[in-house]
């Protein structure tokens, strides 16, 4: 994979380590002395070399930037040169948050310029509108080049780096200096690398749904490619699960009966532009689900009618002597009965029903283009529907029917489907989609389902794609959460990432990524971050797509390399056999940039664990399975390993087999080698492993933990995928200007109550957070006299107590963090039977005490704006008062906003906010208040 374009810099790796040993908070000034000059290294960042690094933007602010600027220079040809005005600064934003636990330090050279000297300050922000780091003081004395090389410690320990920021801090115009090879310096690769891993097998365990295993497969294939033996027996060796059909884009052109037919059927919808004579058919996708041994997902497209959807239902669902009326459409076309259409299948080849039943309505739909989706659409759209609007979406307009429609159609044909609504991640992102559509649809719809792509741009480094998975995941689970209360009632909707993978838009993978052993790595991630946080289905796009003109290649397979397994394709083999419970895990290692390691249950005797070795050197891991009564003796077991020689490779072994048969039969399960109440087993470089390990103890299943919403009641399907042959996936907003939009700290209402009944808990009747360790535990449990409460899932120091429903009970943990904490109880009766199956019954709650803060405010004529957030994983800065009282007697609580309109007055005033746990931040005082511009910049991603 070619990298970023990387440039020499001027010191030596070892020198730069020497020197961090020290702990200097900035590290000699080398003026005029003559250094080695040596290429970075794998694991260092380029951000300015002779140009700024790819993706990378210039954020700064009242000030005048030259990239290009000639003389002087440090090494290469140009350096930047900077002219600011009173507290502006030179800003670099990061395509994307990069994991700061990847590098040590940040270097640069500095050039004060024809005399005198500039007075500066660097520091970092880990997002792009606040949360800044250390301000550490940068000299830059005139006509000499020197260098800084700042720590990470020295600059607060940022958990991500957003922006770069080498600001004025004279308060006064600064003449013009230059700045050159700004590299942050990566963390080596580790050598000899153990840590320790204990699997936890009594804590609470979250299910894992195996549509979560699932894959695209778009029409433009054929049904040639799709009666291609070679790939049929490699699909169903797999491990996949669900197909989405017919693929992407292409869903929202695809008319069903037009395909079938091989030719466009009057009143029907057309099959896309042209496409009847070598489209895949809707048999065609049937034969090769019966084949390969999958379940099937269909997209029907909005561009037809509830009727024509409801007849694609009863070609693969129903009975030939269904007699169920279809009705006549708003075209005028009567699509008969249930019957007529099964008929059809019979006749084409498939007597029996096949019987999908996951189905969504659309592709992407937020992306419509103008010219068909109105003034709503974005410019650069790329799907053809009619509508960009949420509300629209889901109720129709204009003689279009919605999604609401679609559904009560198609499911009066077959009950038992469950359909999916188009959802965004940001909620808020393109108009307010998913926001949208979660209050016209959110206690209705059957599964929400987004599309996470993980880069629009891919990084400059392999190590920051493999840390995004760990980071990103908790941030869209947070972002749903947030979204299903403020829109939904509440109510935990199932979620299908029905596209994703590490790049959407082909063209931008011009380093081949997606064909390389690091995506494997990372799709292996992504898979165990879509378990952890309570994902129900996952579709990567997709299973063989066709190559890119810049070679790249989206599928698992490739079409035009006899069906060569790419190596994301061996990571299915690995997860399909991990079991059905997660279980909680604790590991020494980073899980960002070295190992990432997931826990599960397989079956009474067998525990499994996968782990993802980020690294180019090997690692020793001492694994421990911990039971009820103590540490469990692990007698035997197996590993399967995917493992490549470097990231960059287009080939990986499985097994230690490089080509296995198409069935994997010549690629066994390695012998585990090792047994005892400690495992020690060595994780090859740039690997996936998977350890089923057999215990002699019964390990009794665990409740599963009740925030993990429940998955639809369908049979194993999973979910939706990417656009065209054409690639237009998800689309590339244009270049950001210099003048930003403040983007608002995401709101986080308060959760609505659950209510108790059977073998369940609820702390505080249902609510996400609390501020205080003191909770109330509710149940409602039939039979029950005694209760035994713990903060522990073994139960230590536990003890039997009469039976409240409404019990007081104090958490234990004291930590001045955000925490997620659990209580467990266990109940019996008076005769001393236990109740549930004597399992554990479990809930958790996030602790939060810490308030958020108000960062900065600006007034302008009677619009007030405020900078306000919250530490990360907390409850969200949800509410605030305004007020020219400082007791803010004359106000009450108001949902948090960022602008605010406000009386004409020259009071001063005063503002404080809570967030969702009910922490209340610091009044802020007037003077803080600046009635001028700040000199902060407002950016938006």
């Amino acid at each position: 994979m070619s990298k970023l374009n990387q440039r020499w810099v001027t010191i030596g790796r070892l020198f730069v380590g020497i020197f961090l040993l020290m702990g200097a908070l900035w590290l000699g000034k080398f003026a005029g002395v003559p250094v080695a000059t040596v290429q970075a290294a794998d694991t260092d960042l380029v951000v300015y070399g002779d140009a700024l690094a790819s993706n990378w933007q210039d954020w700064s602010w009242s000030s005048s930037v030259n990239f290009n600027n000639t003389t002087p220079h440090h090494a290469g040809a140009t350096a930047v040169a900077v002219t600011l005005q009173a507290w502006a600064g030179l800003s670099l934003r990061a395509p994307s948050p990069l994991n700061a636990s990847s590098y040590n330090a940040i270097t640069f050279w500095v050039h004060g310029g024809a005399s005198g000297a500039r007075q500066l300050q660097l520091y970092l922000q880990q997002t792009d509108s606040g949360s800044e780091g250390t301000h550490v003081n940068v000299d830059a004395p005139a006509g000499v080049w020197t260098q800084y090389t700042l720590s990470m410690s020295a600059l607060g320990n940022p958990s991500t780096i957003a922006r770069i920021n080498l600001q004025d801090r004279s308060g006064a115009a600064q003449p013009t200096f230059y700045v050159d090879d700004i590299t942050l310096i990566g963390v080596p690769p580790p050598t000899g690398v153990s840590g320790t891993i204990h699997i936890n097998t009594t804590g609470a365990a979250t299910t894992v749904d195996p549509r979560l295993f699932g894959t695209n497969l778009p029409t433009w294939l054929g049904q040639t490619n799709l009666e291609n033996a070679t790939f049929r027996a490699r699909t169903a060796a797999s491990g996949l699960s669900i197909i989405r059909l017919p693929g992407g884009s292409y869903s929202n052109s695809y008319g069903w009966l037009s395909c079938e037919q091989r030719a466009n059927q009057t009143n029907a919808l057309a099959c896309g532009s042209g496409w009847e004579s070598w489209a895949a058919r809707p048999t065609d996708f049937l034969n090769f689900l019966k084949a390969t041994g999958k379940q099937g997902m269909w997209v029907v497209s909005p561009n037809s009618t509830p009727q024509e959807a409801a007849a694609v239902v009863a070609f693969f669902n129903a009975q030939t002597t269904d007699t169920t009326a279809i009705g006549v459409d708003s075209r005028g076309f009567n699509w008969q009965t249930a019957g007529t259409w099964a008929q059809l299948r019979a006749s084409h080849g498939n007597a029996a029903p096949f019987g999908i039943k996951l189905w969504a309505f659309g592709n992407e739909v937020y992306g419509s283009k103008p010219s068909s989706g109105g003034a709503l659409c974005q410019s650069w759209g790329w799907e053809e529907l009619w509508t960009c609007d949420g509300t629209e979406y889901v109720n129709g307009v204009n003689g279009h029917a919605g999604y609401t429609a679609f559904r009560n159609a198609m499911r009066a044909v077959d009950s038992t489907i469950q359909f999916g609504a188009v959802g965004l991640y940001p909620s808020n992102d393109y108009n307010n989609w998913g926001n949208k559509v979660l209050t016209a649809a959110g206690t209705t719809m059957d599964y929400y389902d987004i599309h996470p792509y993980a880069y629009t741009n891919l990084p400059a480094t392999f190590a920051e794609a493999l840390a995004q998975p760990e980071t990103v995941w908790p941030a869209i689970r947070a972002d749903l959460n947030s979204a299903f209360t403020a829109n939904a009632g509440g109510r935990q909707i199932p979620v299908g990432a029905t596209e994703y993978n590490i790049v959407a838009v082909q063209e931008n993978d011009s380093g081949q990524w997606m064909t390389r052993a690091a995506n494997g790595l990372f799709i292996a991630d992504t898979i165990g971050q879509m378990i952890k946080h309570g994902f129900v289905m996952g579709n990567q796009w997709d299973l063989a797509n066709g190559r890119a003109g810049n070679g790249t290649e989206y599928g698992l397979m490739h079409v035009d390399n006899n069906w060569y397994r790419s190596p994301q394709y061996y990571v299915y083999p690995l997860w399909s056999r991990f079991g059905s419970q997660m279980l909680p895990v604790t590991n020494s290692l980073n899980p960002a940039t070295q190992l990432s390691v997931y826990g599960g249950r397989i079956d009474a005797t067998t525990i499994s664990l996968i782990a993802i070795n980020k690294t180019s050197a090997s690692i020793t891991g001492t694994i421990s399975i911990d039971g009820a009564g103590g540490t469990l003796n692990v007698s035997g077991g197996s590993a399967d390993v995917v493992k490549a020689v470097t990231l960059s490779d287009q080939a990986v072994t499985y097994n230690n087999v490089s080509n296995p048969a198409d069935n994997l039969s010549n690629a066994p399960s390695l012998p585990l080698g090792s047994t005892g109440n400690t495992v020690a087993y060595v994780f090859a470089p740039n690997s996936i492993t998977l350890l089923r390990l057999q215990t002699a103890a019964v390990i009794p299943p665990t409740a599963t933990a009740t925030k993990t919403p429940a998955p639809p009641t369908a049979t194993a399907t999973k979910t939706p995928i990417p656009p065209t042959n054409t690639p237009t996936k998800t689309p590339v907003p244009p270049t950001a200007t210099a003048t930003k939009t403040p983007v608002p700290p995401t709101n986080t209402p308060t959760a609505t109550a659950t209510p108790v009944s059977g073998c369940l808990i609820s702390i505080n009747n249902g609510a996400v957070f609390t501020k205080q360790r003191t909770v109330s535990v509710l149940s409602n449990l039939a039979g029950a006299t005694q209760m035994q409460p713990s903060n522990d899932g073994g139960f230590a120091n536990a003890s039997w107590q009469t039976y409240q429903s409404n019990l007081a009970w104090t958490l234990s943990d004291t930590g001045q963090r955000v925490a997620t904490l659990v209580v467990y109880a266990r109940f019996r009766t008076a005769n001393g039977a236990l109740l549930c199956n004597g399992a554990p019954v479990t809930d958790d709650i996030i602790l939060d005490t810490q308030a958020p803060v108000v960062t900065a405010a600006k007034r302008s004529g009677t619009q007030l704006q405020i900078i306000a957030e919250d530490q990360p994983g907390g409850s969200g800065v949800a509410e605030m008062e305004v007020s020219t009282q400082e007791d803010f007697a004359d106000v009450t609580w108001a949902p948090w906003q960022e602008f605010v309109e406000i009386a004409a007055t020259s009071d001063p005033l005063h503002i404080r906010v809570r967030d969702g746990a009910g922490n209340e931040s610091a009044t802020v005082s007037p003077a803080i208040v600046l009635l001028t511009p700040l000199y902060l910049p407002f950016v938006a991603r």
